[in-house]
């Protein structure tokens, strides 16, 4: 009996580890969708006066609640040390540019400001790895987002119609339980991958639900009128539609490597021809009532570009720049009266906070992701969201703002793979 007691013991204190990353994991990506804010606040308009005020500041109940999360899945990675050194060892490049980031904070302006940024940064791959590396498989993952947005987009869905507030009316587009039609936008797409990623073991109820939520995700999409979440899309589309021709007709004629070859070209082919193509671009915009310098981004961009040129190699500290604080933003803000808080422009906001050696490592991450995913056997349907989320930061930037949405599904993504990747390597699979 004693034995048996002992046995029980042992075991329940064995996952506590396990129960701290999945538990902190659930936590956080469900405070990222519901947020801690109070929904259908007034929006600043074009034109407002702008106080200190009107710039979101930082939440006492959100600094408090994310780093007692960072902790907790640090604390869940003590016991999985050798899979974590596995997984810097093979993933290598994203370290790489979080410690560069780290780096970027000493000659930072506002030091303490980017170390904050960058702490969260951090802390979210710390809460995803703990949780990756307690998971049965990469997928398991699923299951709690699922459960986060089969409530979230039915209300979404529902606070649109009953609610006024949850409509942006100026820009026609739909807010719903968010602060911006944009992010509404970035959820619905997140939330259209997540729920049309194929499971061939489940239920014909569980089938029908997924598809209603599809359905739902693509109402919500089209209704919030973010013409940059629209377009990728209409793009994710496209290019998963050539991943299937590939799979079918061209990889057992030519191979995998070279069929996906073919896909990647023409995929960015096509993204080349839209966004070069002015005539095609305008046609775009006019759909959604927008003009060619994307509602004020390209002029952003160019104020922006003039920036980096003052630090081009080492940049100006990781979240050194989007500072109230910062005099070149007093001076943004007096052209720009919508209150930009980023570039608009991910790979932008990249090259201005981290320089050149910040952009290449990151692009480097990128390359090697891909290189690495031609080796991988298996489908790793977490890829859709590395696609989708590089190509909606051509005009967003949510690639290292920290607590975004479509941001953390790029960052949780990313660490699956190599997560996967590096305990098939640990089994001698590769």
């Amino acid at each position: 009996m004693e034995y048996i007691r002992k046995t029980i013991v042992e075991n329940f204190f064995s996952q506590i580890p396990s129960i701290l990353a999945k538990t902190s994991f659930f936590i956080y990506i469900f405070f990222i969708f519901v947020g801690t804010s109070r929904p259908f606040q007034e929006l600043i308009m074009p034109g407002a006066e702008i106080s200190d005020q009107d710039i979101v500041a930082s939440n006492p109940f959100n600094q408090f609640l994310f780093s007692f999360l960072y902790i907790l899945s640090f604390l869940s990675l003590v016991s999985q040390r050798r899979r974590v050194v596995e997984f810097v060892r093979t993933e290598k490049f994203f370290s790489f540019f979080i410690l560069w980031s780290f780096l970027s904070i000493f000659w930072s302006d506002f030091a303490f400001v980017s170390f904050k940024r960058w702490l969260q940064y951090f802390g979210t791959g710390i809460i995803f790895l703990s949780a990756l590396v307690h998971f049965e498989s990469v997928d398991e993952a699923l299951d709690y987002f699922k459960l986060i947005l089969i409530f979230y987009i039915p209300i979404t869905v529902a606070t649109v119609v009953l609610v006024p507030g949850a409509t942006e009316a100026s820009f026609a587009g739909w807010t719903g339980l968010t602060l911006q039609k944009n992010i509404l936008g970035q959820i619905s797409l997140m939330s259209l991958i997540v729920w049309a990623i194929p499971t061939t073991d489940e239920s014909l109820l569980k089938k029908a639900a997924a598809i209603i939520l599809v359905c739902l995700s693509i109402v919500l999409l089209i209704g919030s009128r973010s013409i940059t979440c629209i377009l990728t899309g209409g793009i994710l589309l496209v290019v998963a539609s050539a991943f299937k021709v590939q799979k079918i007709v061209f990889q057992p004629i030519i191979g995998k490597f070279f069929s996906l070859t073919l896909v990647f070209v023409f995929s960015f082919s096509l993204l080349a021809i839209i966004v070069f193509n002015l005539d095609i671009v305008a046609s775009l915009f006019s759909l959604f009532g927008k003009d060619m310098t994307l509602t004020g981004r390209i002029d952003l961009w160019n104020s922006i570009l003039l920036e980096t040129k003052k630090n081009l190699l080492h940049g100006c500290g990781f979240g050194g720049f989007w500072v109230v604080d910062n005099p070149t933003i007093d001076f943004i803000y007096s052209q720009f009266t919508w209150l930009p808080n980023r570039a608009h422009l991910g790979y932008l906001d990249i090259l201005n906070e981290t320089g050149l050696i910040g952009l290449v490592l990151f692009g480097l991450m990128i390359f090697y992701y891909f290189l690495n995913l031609l080796k991988f056997e298996g489908p790793h349907y977490w890829k859709w969201f590395i696609i989708v989320v590089l190509v909606l930061n051509i005009s967003e930037s949510t690639l290292i703002a920290p607590n975004s949405i479509s941001g953390i599904f790029f960052t949780f993504a990313y660490f699956a793979f190599y997560s996967e990747y590096s305990r098939t390597k640990l089994s001698g699979m590769i």
